[in-house]
Order: structure tokens, then sequence, then C-alpha cells
């Protein structure tokens, strides 16, 4: 007998010999008849697939609890960040000195060396409890240089609609320089700023 064939004829040797004792293990051999109870054989089988189905399906579960874990831990991480932001809010740059304000029995006048222009506010609420609708503000025209963090700017959105938010984020990226803002009554940040946007600068809050 060749080697090859020797080979082939002791690997089968083996492998009925493993059956014979997987099957006697588990009581699919049947001693009395001596031979092999597959209908036995084939329940073991079929309870091993089952199983295994069933692990699969386990680990699939898993899966999909740690991906909506991470996605609940992002949101998490997002608004304790919004929170943060919100809860540090910067106050305005001082535009106007002491010395500039005069004040009498019946004025109330201010020396500033850029025009003045006077607005209103609607009644969005999104600048609570700083501002609100029938506040009345003293505004200057806005100089991309002269914006601060903690500032409150009136922008003009892409529908028309002015907006007056705090500037949390002053930045550049490859459209060039831009600002975040954001009402101190929101919890969700506005999208980015170009300067072209940006109208006026709050320098008086009349109440």
């Amino acid at each position: 007998m060749k080697k090859k064939e020797l080979f082939k004829f002791l690997s089968f040797v083996i492998i009925m010999l493993i059956l014979l004792l997987v099957a006697y293990y588990y009581g699919c051999y049947n001693r009395e008849q001596g031979r092999i109870d597959y209908n036995i054989y084939l329940g073991l089988y079929s309870r091993y697939f089952n199983l295994t189905t069933d692990y699969n399906n386990l680990v699939n579960k898993y899966n999909n609890t740690i991906l909506d874990y991470n996605k609940l831990l992002e949101k998490y991480n997002e608004v304790l960040e919004q929170y943060r932001s919100k809860k540090d809010v910067s106050a305005p740059s001082d535009r106007i000195k002491e010395s500039d304000i005069q004040i009498s029995r019946d004025e109330f006048k201010v020396n500033y060396d850029k025009k003045l222009f006077m607005i209103s506010f609607n009644c969005t609420g999104s600048m609570l409890p700083t501002m609100d609708c029938g506040h009345n503000a003293i505004v200057i025209e806005a100089r991309q240089d002269d914006l601060r963090i903690g500032d409150i700017v009136v922008y003009v959105k892409n529908n028309g609609e002015m907006v007056s938010h705090r500037i949390i984020k002053i930045g550049n990226d490859d459209l060039g320089w831009y600002t975040i803002t954001r009402g101190d009554n929101n919890s969700i940040n506005d999208e980015k700023i170009r300067f072209d946007k940006i109208k006026y600068v709050i320098i008086t809050l009349l109440y």
C-alpha cells in the first residue's frame, strides 16, 4: 500500500474512532444493537446549531447595545459641553468709559466716537434673561478686528432675518474668519457666521 493511500486510510479510521467516542460520550451509541443512533446524533447537532444561532443573536444584540451606548455617550458629551459653555458665558467688551457717560436729572448722555443706532428686539426668548421683546439697545457698526467673545452682535440670516446673539467662539477655517454665536437661553449653537453677515455690536441695553 502506498504512503498516500495509507495516510488516507489511517485518517479515515481516526475520524471514525473520534465519531464513535463522541457518540458514545453523548449517548448516541446503542450498545445493544452495536450501532450509532443517528437520530440522537442529529438531535445533538441540531441543539448545537440552535445554541450557536442563539449565541450569534446574543452577540449581535450586545454589539447593537454597545453602539446605542456610544451614541448616547456622544449625545451626553455634546449636551454637557453645551451646558458648560452656556454656564461660562463671557461678558461683552468694555467699550464705553465711565468718563463718557453723563447723567443728569432728566438726561442720559453718552459721548462716543462712532455713529450710534438704536434697535428693538422681537419676542423670540432666545436671549432671556439678558433681553426680551420691548427692550431697546444702542448699537454701533461692527468691525471685524473689534469683535470679542462675549459681545452681543446683530447679524443677518440667509432668509433676511435679523438675529441678536452672543459670540461664543471666533476662529478661522479654509473660508477665512468666522464666529459662532448662541442665544443665552438656547442650548444649541448657531452655524458659522462670516463677518459680512454681522451688522452691529450692542454697546448698551435699555430696559
